[in-house]
């Protein structure tokens, strides 16, 4: 499970490059589909992260407002700043077993699931909407950034 949190924080950081050559205008423009554009995408994939990991950690969520996280700087400093944490975790909790209980807004339910399966959702959510982002960029005629987990020197 490491390396494919390795691997999705070298693609986020990759798109966070990408998008660095983008126009003001593309990167803000509001498109179909994710979160209606390239920086709102990144954002909620960063926020997203964040929640779900101090769900597990028994911490306060951060409530980060979007319109804050207006430029790919702050975007790539937010992500700096929660990976650590998160590596450590990763890297020494057992997490396979070990249980979590929250309620859904949306649902209004009780969902109990171990900190594994938390884990692997946040991998295949951040895994889905970068999928977007690629879809963008070929809308846009640009090249987007492989996704190819092979050679990327991860394990």
């Amino acid at each position: 499970m490491k390396y494919l949190f390795e691997y999705n924080w070298s693609l986020r950081n990759r798109w966070i490059d990408w998008c660095n050559h983008l126009t003001v205008e593309d990167l803000f423009q509001e498109r179909s589909g994710g979160h209606q554009s390239f920086i709102r995408n990144l954002f909620h994939i960063i926020d997203v992260e964040q929640r779900w990991y101090a769900r597990l950690t028994g911490r306060k969520i951060l409530r980060l407002d979007c319109n804050h996280y207006n430029s790919l700087e702050l975007l790539s400093e937010l992500s700096v700043s929660i990976v650590p944490e998160i590596r450590t975790f990763i890297d020494k909790e057992i997490y396979e077993e070990k249980e979590v209980t929250f309620e859904t807004k949306d649902r209004q339910t009780t969902i109990i699931c171990t900190h594994g399966e938390i884990l692997r959702h946040m991998i295949a959510h951040e895994i889905h909407h970068i999928g977007q982002l690629s879809v963008w960029a070929r809308e846009i005629g640009k090249e987007p950034v492989s996704a190819n987990f092979i050679g990327q020197n991860l394990m």
